[in-house]
């Protein structure tokens, strides 16, 4: 909060490099979640993974910033991406309960691996819909996925492969609707678009704000692992 401060009173313009918001396939997964075309939403699976020895090639994982907790590692920081995408997507949850383990990599100080049920209110409705999130620095085969599963269908998207595709609950079959295997590539050359030519003082105000959301909601999976019971956000 200091930090914000400090940067809107200096005039500064930062944005925050949380790149999946420029993923081409990810704008058109929330294009479609907007335009409501998997009805009713009844929940939401992702999952992020991978072998935290193939991240940086050349590099022992003991020695990254990614497996120090003095750095700002363990999973919940280094893929807090996912937290992002999932707030700019379906907005704030109203309770959490959070997992979070250092299950494999034992000469490590930060978590290898978390899991995470958020509770999101429904649209103009008094129910709810869940969210489940599974990080982790252990998988094999690297995945970075998303479900969303409603009344008319599922949409899925794979970032890995820059894919988007809908089943329909009345055609009974998958649709695909865009692939781009650069898409991770290109979301950092339009990121830097963005910052250099587009980006404002307003653009920094909001940045700002969505990251520190992020964090609290990574607080509150702290709290919630700690506590072993469910936390509220709202």
């Amino acid at each position: 909060k200091e930090f914000i401060s400090q940067a809107i009173n200096s005039k500064a313009i930062i944005l925050t490099g949380y790149n999946l918001r420029f993923s081409e396939s990810l704008i058109t997964f929330k294009n479609l979640i907007d335009q409501n075309i998997v009805g009713d939403l009844f929940k939401v699976l992702c999952t992020v993974g991978q072998d935290i020895n193939s991240w940086r090639s050349g590099e022992d994982y003991r020695g990254s910033i990614s497996t120090q907790k003095s750095q700002g590692g363990g999973v919940l920081l280094e893929l807090s991406h996912e937290l992002d995408y999932i707030s700019w997507i379906f907005g704030k949850p109203k309770k959490l309960f959070g997992y979070i383990g250092n299950d494999l990599l034992d000469d490590i100080d930060v978590e290898d691996n978390a899991h995470i049920f958020m509770k999101f209110p429904k649209k103009n409705s008094n129910k709810n819909y869940l969210v489940n999130l599974n990080l982790d620095f252990l998988r094999h085969d690297k995945k970075r996925e998303c479900y969303a599963i409603g009344s008319e269908g599922t949409l899925f998207w794979d970032s890995i492969n820059g894919l988007v595709k809908f089943y329909s609950k009345k055609d009974r079959k998958w649709k695909f609707i865009s692939k781009n295997k650069k898409d991770i590539e290109d979301s950092y050359v339009e990121q830097m678009k963005f910052f250099m030519f587009r980006c404002n003082k307003r653009n920094t105000k909001k940045s700002l704000d969505d990251s520190l959301s992020v964090l609290e909601i990574i607080d509150k999976v702290k709290l919630s692992n700690q506590k072993k019971s469910i936390v509220s956000l709202i």
